[in-house]
Parts: structure tokens; C-alpha cells; sequence
């Protein structure tokens, strides 16, 4: 009687565990399904109002597009530093609390209930980074400036999760928590880092004052500017000494800043789920270029390019489009049928890494042979389109993927995003008679340069693949002969 009240307290606390794990489950499903959602809708709807979100062409000369990045009058250079700044801070206030907090759930996997707080806070900052890119357009120095206050109501929070966490963690893995040096280390960076930042632009407005005129200047009569500018620009004995130093420093706190992550990533202590969370985050927001790209289509460009000439569109390079889908089709085929396909993961990896590297050396080649807008825009289009499904099956067909491969794959996502972010944003201001990307000092156009960065990864990812698959078969070749010795003795 005594065994069987055992065993119904046992199944009974077993049900009870499994319905409590349920349940944390389904709330950390809730909170991705959260952050996912409106990385993707905020990313979307700002990159649909680009020319005034991103651009601010409200403030620009004219009103026009054309005036963007355009340094010739004291007025435009102060108004595009402007800009620039309100990119940058925005970007980061909007994407790193949003990543942070999609990061955090792989943590808080265990004590989700009591991560609501922290949730609600970070995903906080989002939601005002996204009201001021659609909201705030200011051209005056001061205006933007301020918007680094939120950097240091962040670090607030960060130190506040960070403590949090490190007393949480220390009950549940004492062992791996046990030094407070490294939370020490870290905080302290990211305190340093944040007072660098506010004091460097800070400084940069105050010394713009003018207190006759009551305006501020950025690059003239700004003796915090003259002296960044003579540092670089004038050579002596002393310059390059602060330079290093500066360097240092940065460096420095760099690391500092994320000592914890670079422990936890050094000691080994994740799964492959800390990958796979990242690939998911930045898939999301990859889907969201991809759908913003579809109106790129529809932007006007003319033929001129930027030295004056007419290019006559040649559809003939719209042929990498069908070639890009063959790739695709054997590709999906190769791991379909019977007679083609392979459990191994590892020849897996090498036939992904194959095809998605002659598709992206394919528009590479298509590209310096062809520089027509129109056409561009369809090829890069499809053979990103094309790389993502590739990726997505792969994903799909092999679960157990290691380390390095799914390393390469959240650098060959963040590359894709970047290569149709700086295209649909080129498109844009072609459209307005703006050849920024065409002019940069280089025999190479901007474009060109991330293509090849691409390429070089994508080839660099079949060669490890290989060298992967060498090594493999090594060890088990080894293991056979010591087998074989083995049985040979007995």
C-alpha cells in the first residue's frame, strides 16, 4: 500500500513538473513571438518611410535627396553630421535592446515568470527608438544630442539585469558563477563606454557654441573638432602616440564591455539553441528587407550614371535570375531523392556551401559585367531571395549542426542583409539623381566590395566544410586501426 502512495506522489510530481515546464515554454514562446513581431514591423515601416525616417529630408537643402551626404556648404556638412548621428543612435537604441532581450529568454529559460520586468524595460527602448525615427526631425545639434540620455538610462538597466542575473545564476550554477570580477569588469566598461560616447559628442556641441550668435557649429570655429582634426591630419612626434593610446582604450573597454559574453563563449557552457536564437532573430529582419525590397522595383532611375554617360539595359544579364534558380532546384533535389541524398550532416554542410557560393560568385561576376540599375535590382533581389530559402532548407533538413557552421550562416545572413540594406538605400537615392555609392575612392563601387565580402566568406565556408569532413574521416579511420589492433590482441 506504502509503494503504491509512492508511486502516485511520484507520477503525480512528475505531471506537475512537466505541466510548470510547459508552461515556462509557452511563455518564452510568447515573448519571442514578441520581439519578432515587431522587429519586423518597426524595421519594415522605417525602411518604408526611409527618405524621411532615415534620410530626414525634411531638414535637407531643398527638401530634396540630392542634398544627402553633400559636405559642399558649412550649412549641409553641419545638417548631414546631423543626420548621420541620428542614425546611428537610433539604430543601436532601437536593435540592441531588442536583440539583448531576445538573448535574455535563452537565460531565463528557468525563472521566466519573473523576467517580465526586465522585458517590459528593454523592450521599452525599442518603442521609443522607433516613435523617434518616425516622429523626431531636428537639425539642431543639441536637439539630437540629447537623444543620448537614453544610452545612459540603458546602461542603468543593463546593470540592474546584470545583477539580477549574476544573483540568480549564482544560486542556481554556483560553481560558474562564483567571481564577481568578471560582473565587475564588465559593468564598469559599459559605464566607461557610455560616459566616452555622452562626453565625446557632448563636448563636440558645447565647444559649437556661440554665445553672441546663440548657434552652434559643428565643424567651424569648434575647438574640439580642430583638435580631432589636427590629431589626424598634422604629422609630428607626438600625434600618433595619443592615437595608440586612444586606441588602447577603446580596445579596452570594447572588450571589457563584453568580457561576459567572451567567457561564456570561451568556456563552451551553450547549445547549439544560443546559435540557432540568433539565426532566428536575424532571419526575421532579413524578411523584412526582402519585403521592403519588393518596392524597390518601383523607384525610377535614370539611365545616366554618375560620369554622364547612357547604359542601355541589357535583359540578357537577367538570365542569372534562371541560373540562380537551377542552383536552387538541384540543390533542394540533392537532399530530396533517395539515390542523391545523405544523412551526413557533414557532406550536407559541403553541398550548402557549394551551391550558395556559386550563386553569390554567379551575381558577383553577372555585377562587374553589368552596371544597370534595373537589372541589378532583379538579379540582387532573386539571389538573395534565392540564398535565403537554400539557407532556411538547410536548416530544416540538418538539426544537429555545429558551432562553426552556424557561425557562418548568421555571417552569410548579416552580409545578405547588408547587401540589399545599401542597394535599396542606393536605388533611393539614385532615384533622386544622388550618386553617393558610386563615388567612393575606390576601383571598386560599394556594392562591389560587399559582394566580394560575400564571395569570400561563402568560399571560405566550403573549405572549412572540407577540411571538417578530412578531419571526420581521419578520426574514424583512426578509431577502425585501434579497433583493429585491439581485436588483433585479444
Amino acid at each position: 500500500m506504502e509503494n503504491v502512495t509512492l508511486l502516485n506522489k511520484k507520477i503525480y510530481d512528475d505531471y506537475e513538473s512537466s505541466l510548470i515546464k510547459r508552461e515556462k515554454n509557452k511563455l518564452v514562446k510568447i515573448y519571442k513571438w514578441i520581439i519578432l513581431s515587431f522587429l519586423f514591423v518597426s524595421s519594415l515601416t522605417i525602411l518604408l518611410m526611409t527618405p524621411q525616417a532615415i534620410f530626414v529630408k525634411s531638414i535637407l537643402n531643398n527638401k530634396s535627396l540630392s542634398s544627402f551626404f553633400d559636405f559642399g556648404t558649412d550649412n549641409s556638412e553641419q545638417t548631414n553630421a546631423v543626420i548621420i548621428f541620428r542614425f546611428f543612435t537610433l539604430s543601436f537604441l532601437l536593435f540592441y535592446p531588442l536583440a539583448k532581450n531576445y538573448m535574455n529568454l535563452y537565460f531565463q529559460k528557468e525563472t521566466i515568470k519573473k523576467y517580465w520586468p526586465w522585458f517590459i524595460g528593454y523592450l521599452s527602448f525599442s518603442i521609443v527608438a522607433f516613435g523617434l525615427f518616425l516622429g523626431f526631425y531636428s537639425e539642431k545639434p543639441l536637439n539630437n544630442i540629447l537623444i543620448l540620455t537614453n544610452l545612459i538610462l540603458l546602461l542603468g538597466l543593463n546593470i540592474g539585469y546584470s545583477i539580477y542575473s549574476y544573483k540568480l545564476k549564482r544560486k542556481t550554477e554556483p560553481l560558474t558563477y562564483s567571481n564577481k570580477n568578471l560582473l565587475i569588469i564588465g559593468l564598469t566598461a559599459q559605464g566607461l563606454l557610455v560616459l566616452s560616447v555622452v562626453l565625446f559628442f557632448g563636448l563636440w556641441v558645447y565647444f559649437g557654441y556661440h554665445k553672441q550668435l546663440s548657434i552652434i557649429t559643428l565643424f567651424h570655429y569648434n575647438k574640439f573638432y580642430n583638435f580631432w582634426k589636427n590629431l589626424f591630419g598634422i604629422k609630428n612626434a607626438y600625434n600618433p602616440i595619443i592615437i595608440l593610446v586612444f586606441a588602447i582604450y577603446l580596445a579596452a573597454i570594447l572588450v571589457g564591455a563584453n568580457l561576459e559574453k567572451i567567457t561564456f563563449l570561451t568556456s563552451k557552457n551553450y547549445n547549439q539553441n544560443y546559435f540557432k536564437n540568433q539565426i532566428v532573430f536575424s532571419l526575421s529582419l532579413l524578411t523584412a528587407i526582402l519585403v521592403w525590397f519588393i518596392r524597390i522595383f518601383f523607384i525610377k532611375v535614370s539611365d545616366a550614371n554618375n560620369l554622364g554617360s547612357y547604359a542601355k539595359t541589357n535583359y540578357l544579364y537577367v538570365l542569372e535570375v534562371l541560373f540562380g534558380f537551377i542552383l536552387l532546384t538541384i540543390y533542394i533535389l540533392t537532399s530530396t531523392i533517395k539515390r542523391l541524398r545523405t544523412k551526413s550532416t557533414a557532406i550536407n554542410t559541403i553541398y550548402f556551401a557549394f551551391f550558395e557560393t556559386l550563386l553569390w560568385i554567379s551575381l558577383l561576376i553577372i555585377n562587374f559585367l553589368n552596371r544597370d540599375a534595373k537589372v541589378n535590382v532583379i538579379n540582387i533581389f532573386f539571389i538573395s531571395l534565392f540564398s535565403t530559402f537554400m539557407l532556411l532548407w538547410f536548416i530544416i533538413k540538418n538539426r544537429a549542426l555545429n558551432i562553426y557552421t552556424m557561425i557562418f550562416l548568421i555571417l552569410t545572413i548579416f552580409i545578405t542583409m547588408l547587401t540589399l540594406t545599401i542597394f535599396g538605400l542606393n536605388q533611393i537615392l539614385l532615384g533622386s539623381g544622388n550618386y553617393l555609392f558610386y563615388t567612393i575612392n575606390s576601383h571598386l563601387y560599394l556594392m562591389q566590395i560587399i559582394l566580394i565580402t560575400q564571395s569570400i566568406n561563402l568560399f571560405t565556408f566550403f573549405i572549412t566544410s572540407i577540411i571538417n569532413l578530412i578531419i571526420i574521416l581521419f578520426k574514424i579511420s583512426q578509431t577502425k586501426v585501434l579497433l583493429g589492433k585491439e581485436n588483433y590482441v585479444k
